[in-house]
């Protein structure tokens, strides 16, 4: 009798709900920027966190740069992923310059990937 109101308890206690899987398309992406913004030798901009991990975990779950519409399917990565990767093809002069003003998006003669930035922007404004 006692294993039987045990079980019963045991089955009725709280559920812990376990997050979602982080999407898959979302972890390279990451570990490039963040690599990126954390580079020993040209640091792309600086940024708010203080390790290249702690910029990898709140990439990884970042809503404002993804725009999470669904499990596993983010609006805004159709932006961002080509954004991260163009600046990833940027020596690190043109990177530097690409993020030299604050708060502008730059144009094409500054940078190779502000079109690309551009349509990121436009796609987090949409969803925020």
């Amino acid at each position: 009798m006692l294993s039987l109101i045990m079980a019963a308890g045991i089955s009725c206690g709280p559920e812990i709900e376990e997050a979602p899987p982080v999407p898959e398309h979302r972890i390279e992406t990451c570990e490039t920027w963040c690599a990126m913004m954390f580079d020993p030798l040209c640091p792309a901009q600086d940024v708010e966190v203080e390790t290249e991990q702690e910029c990898y975990e709140g990439c990884l779950s970042e809503e404002g740069v993804w725009a999470p519409v669904g499990e596993g399917h983010d609006d805004c990565a159709a932006t961002h992923i080509p954004y991260v990767e163009c600046l990833d093809s940027l020596s690190c002069e043109e990177v530097q310059q690409h993020f030299e003003l604050r708060n502008v998006v730059p144009a094409e003669e500054r940078s190779s990937c502000g079109s690309l930035l551009l349509a990121q922007v436009e796609c987090q404004a949409r969803h925020y």
